[in-house]
């Protein structure tokens, strides 16, 4: 009995439901179609369907920082079995507006914390990349906007490839239009 898979109902972190024997209906073959399709994506789909879930997957399987894990992760899947030549080959920049807070007075507070919150994780894995002056450079930024740019222009000039991926980015603005209207919006 010590091998029966447990649901993992809310739970979005891929590599945990890998190790934990979580039970998961493998989606990794649509890597490759992905692969195939536009370069920037749009995915719409309803409440619980698995979006954040599908972004960590990106996630283990694009960026770089997770090349050392890729068997513990992948090693059961069928895209473990049949890796793309693009795996673990991205620098992987991950925001969750779910996570903003949505009253007006603290809406763009949040914002900045969550955003400064990814950048400090996206730095300490792949700062290390870039030229001896990025991080310095980094710090002198004062907006999110202005951070997202120098990233942008940091990793086009050094050749690095970034793939960005922004979740519930709708989030706080639905709640503002449907808490406080349209002129507040």
């Amino acid at each position: 009995m010590k091998n029966i898979k447990k649901i993992p109902y809310g739970i979005t972190d891929f590599k945990l439901i890998q190790e934990e024997n979580y039970y998961y209906v493998d989606k990794t073959r649509f890597i490759p179609i992905l692969e195939k399709s536009a370069r920037y994506l749009f995915l719409i789909r309803p409440r619980r369907f698995g979006k954040t879930l599908w972004i960590t997957i990106l996630e283990g399987y694009y960026d770089r920082w997770w090349k050392d894990e890729f068997e513990t992760i992948f090693g059961k899947t069928y895209i473990g079995k049949n890796p793309t030549s693009l795996h673990n080959t991205y620098t992987f920049l991950y925001f969750n507006f779910s996570v903003v807070n949505p009253q007006l007075d603290k809406l763009e507070r949040s914002f900045e914390d969550h955003c400064d919150t990814m950048f400090w994780d996206y730095n300490s894995k792949h700062g290390n990349l870039f030229h001896k002056t990025y991080l310095e450079e980094f710090k002198q930024k004062e907006t999110s906007s202005a951070k997202l740019d120098f990233i942008f222009a940091t990793v086009k000039k050094c050749g690095v490839k970034l793939y960005l991926a922004i979740d519930e980015y709708d989030n706080f603005a639905n709640t503002i239009l449907s808490s406080y209207g349209q002129k507040k919006y």
